[in-house]
């Protein structure tokens, strides 16, 4: 259901998908999850970390300095300090968030590494990358689905009108259909797709909703210097550009998706560190065998990643973080504008988030999916699934 190019084994992920929104669980799964979730978070950080060092090295002087940050205040603050040249807008956007710093979203979690480099003489931001934190998976792949799902939805109701304008002798484009009457025959539609995905066949076995931007790497370039830069990935062996989208309007920025073959014989060298064992561990994951395990999963896996690189030039960036079109404000107008917000979207939002999840709690073993699509829940239901995954007290036992 859900395909991850970003991912290592990402067919065995969208079979896991496919199969829990049927209510489908297999043994083996819950381990599964946390292979694939936990390993390909450490895979990408090593492609990262090669990667960008090699990308920003060729537009900036040395060193290439990065820095893991858990929060977008860290970026920011960069960004900020050390402007490599400054006109009326970006010393407006710079002055008024020194004066409010508070107001732009400091505290949104951000997993990722920032870099700095010298340009124009100047020790600057040159880049960023980032891996989406899993609730941010999980959020994106349930937007698709339940996008899918009012599309599906609107179509049977459509079909219920015509029967209904049929029955009657009318077109459908002539009968006169109450707002009480529309609500009823989309409720009647919602309910025979919830059926139909109870009864396990409702989504294609063809169908996937593909996730492109999981693992991305932003990169300021002048707009002089951009061509240039897609010709570098053009003529590296190690890249094969699949997509590239220019964006223009209020934020303007070149979103190049590429595949990318890493040399794995050499990013495999290195063991695992001593923190990332730790990180395993306190997610039901045996340190001991974490190595082996790490090693088999990657030589077993694709011989390619996707890659999502954005290009936009240091004023931009600007814009993006502290401007008018920061990235809080575009998810929270996200998660405000969704169109379809009915039971089967909740669900699927619970069931999603719920898969990535396992992948990160220290539970090993779980009885049987407590979501079911079908199913009517109330949010307080949830919260007591997910605390169960990470032992935590639900209030009924604390009070």
């Amino acid at each position: 259901m859900i395909r991850i190019n970003s991912f290592l084994h990402r067919q065995r992920l969208l079979d896991i998908t496919r199969r829990w929104f049927y209510n489908q669980m297999e043994t083996g799964d819950v381990p599964a999850l946390k292979a694939i979730i936990n390993y390909n978070s450490i895979w990408m950080g090593r492609i990262g970390r090669s990667f960008s060092q090699w990308l920003f090295g060729a537009y900036a002087q040395p060193p290439i300095v990065e820095r893991v940050v858990t929060s977008k205040g860290a970026l920011k603050d960069l960004l900020v300090a050390h402007p490599p040249f400054e006109n009326q807008r970006i010393r407006e956007l710079i002055e008024r968030y020194r004066e409010h710093p508070e107001r732009y979203f400091r505290e949104t979690p951000f997993s990722g590494v920032i870099y700095e480099g010298v340009r124009n003489g100047i020790s600057t931001y040159v880049g960023s990358r980032r891996v989406k934190r899993v609730r941010r998976i999980a959020e994106k792949g349930a937007r698709r689905v339940s996008d899918y799902l009012y599309e599906q939805i609107k179509a049977r109701a459509d079909a219920l009108a015509q029967q209904r304008a049929d029955a009657l002798g009318v077109t459908k484009k002539n009968l006169i259909t109450s707002p009480s009457e529309m609500v009823v025959e989309f409720e009647r539609a919602e309910r025979r797709i919830a059926s139909d995905i109870q009864r396990g066949r409702f989504f294609r076995d063809a169908l996937e909703f593909v996730l492109e931007d999981v693992f991305g790497i932003k990169i300021i370039v002048e707009d002089e210097e951009q061509p240039g830069l897609i010709r570098l990935l053009e003529e590296s062996p190690q890249c094969q550009i699949l997509e590239i989208e220019h964006h223009r309007g209020q934020y303007n920025a070149t979103n190049v998706v590429f595949r990318y073959f890493p040399r794995t014989d050499e990013l495999l060298a290195a063991p695992l560190e001593p923190d990332t064992l730790q990180r395993l561990a306190a997610r039901g994951m045996n340190p001991a065998d974490a190595q082996n395990e790490f090693r088999d999963f990657v030589l077993s896996g694709e011989d390619s990643i996707h890659i999502e690189l954005i290009i936009c030039n240091f004023e931009q960036m600007l814009e993006s973080e502290i401007g008018r079109t920061m990235h809080e404000d575009r998810i929270v107008r996200q998660r405000i504008q969704q169109v379809y917000r009915g039971p089967l979207a909740r669900n699927v939002s619970y069931l999603m988030e719920y898969i990535f999840a396992c992948g990160i709690s220290p539970r090993t073993h779980i009885d049987a999916i407590p979501i079911h699509l079908w199913n009517q829940y109330m949010p307080d239901y949830f919260d007591e699934v997910i605390k169960d995954l990470f032992h935590i007290p639900n209030f009924r036992e604390i009070e």
